[in-house]
């Protein structure tokens, strides 16, 4: 189930011609009815029990289109190694050199660190904000042309893209992110690529989307299999192996921080499931 809120049971008729027809209606028919009064049972029960149920909520895959968090650079993967003046190789499948914060600590010259930012018909159009800490340069690209996509202001460390609906609708594929420069003496951080409107409002702990918080707020179990890679084969081995809240992305191979998950339950007063 996505955590959308609109969904709850879902149905599918199955018909095969006039064979068997009679027995498939009521059989159909019958799975609607239950269905229906599974439906009233919950409005009951929601009803009832005010601003929660006990039912829980499978979150989705941390690059899935659910606003989790108003830094969109959470949802990216790890970042690659690929050229930093044109696309390829789109990854040169060497190993990055990359610090423990997960950041590129050196590049290669003629070479930058690439990630993806998802964009799309489910995001909002306005001003999004790049900002990141340390010496260096990041540029955006469009994924249609592969050209570096301009901001509509720079200054020190922050640069604004202003997204139209247009452009939205026509790239599903979203953005590349590229660090094209950083400093090894004082490398490129705590990168942020925020949705329109939460600049002034951002903090590091606390940055989940307030109508994600609404959406799931009436669930009394949040399970985390999906953000914790379980299925996936997580890479993380010793706990010293997993990816922290200082770390840019959660839609690598080891999946979301723990301490995140933990963040939210916390905050919903929730319980959590790890597996």
């Amino acid at each position: 189930m996505r955590c959308t809120g609109r969904r709850i049971v879902s149905h599918t008729y199955h018909w095969a011609g006039e064979a068997g027809m009679n027995t498939r209606r009521i059989t159909s028919w019958g799975r609607f009815v239950a269905s229906m009064m599974l439906v009233l049972a919950l409005a009951h029960t929601i009803s009832a029990q005010g601003d929660s149920f006990p039912l829980g909520i499978g979150l989705s895959f941390p690059w899935g289109e659910e606003w989790y968090s108003v830094n969109l650079l959470r949802h990216a993967p790890d970042f690659w190694e690929q050229g930093a003046d044109g696309t390829y190789p789109w990854n040169t499948g060497e190993d990055l050199d990359v610090g423990p914060d997960g950041y590129p600590a050196t590049l290669r010259p003629g070479y930058a660190a690439c990630t993806m930012i998802g964009l799309g018909p489910h995001r909002p159009a306005g001003d999004y904000v790049l900002l990141w800490d340390g010496d260096g340069d990041i540029v955006m690209v469009n994924m249609t042309n592969y050209s570096v996509y301009e901001p509509s202001s720079t200054g020190t460390n922050r640069k604004v893209y202003t997204v139209t609906s247009s452009y939205l609708n026509s790239h599903a594929e979203g953005m590349a992110l590229k660090i094209v420069q950083t400093n090894p003496a004082n490398p490129v951080r705590n990168v942020r690529f925020l949705l329109p409107g939460f600049e002034a409002t951002y903090d590091p702990a606390d940055e989940f989307h307030p109508l994600f918080l609404d959406r799931i707020r009436h669930f009394k179990n949040l399970r985390f299999k999906d953000w914790s890679f379980t299925d996936q084969h997580n890479s993380a081995v010793n706990w010293s192996d997993r990816v922290t809240p200082a770390h840019p992305t959660f839609a690598g191979n080891r999946g979301v921080a723990p301490e995140f998950m933990v963040r939210l339950a916390n905050k919903l007063n929730v319980d959590p499931w790890f597996c």
